[in-house]
């Protein structure tokens, strides 16, 4: 007399596969969102400072006539001509 043993098959549940289609739309829709879609147009409006500094920035300068002026000439440096000091010793490996 033989005993036949039979092992029970198991019952796949869909749930785990539904959260996997779940999360990869949702994941496949991030992309293209980020990466893909177009970016919408935003409405820009300046102030009103803004523009007055596009006004000054087509002022022409001329640096040439600021250096050859008499008001330019009569400026004194106050400030004495700056020497290296001291960097470190001779020779910093030695001891004290």
């Amino acid at each position: 007399m033989a005993i036949i043993v039979e092992q029970k098959r198991k019952e796949h549940s869909a749930f785990p596969i539904f959260i996997l289609v779940v999360v990869l739309i949702l994941a496949l829709t991030g992309a293209y969102l980020l990466f893909l879609a177009p970016a919408p147009e935003t409405k820009v409006s300046l102030p009103e400072q803004l523009s007055q500094a596009k006004e000054i920035s087509t002022i022409q300068f001329d640096p040439s006539a600021l250096v050859s002026g008499s008001q330019f000439r009569t400026l004194r440096p106050y400030v004495g001509e700056l020497s290296p000091g001291t960097l470190g010793r001779q020779n910093p490996f030695i001891s004290y």
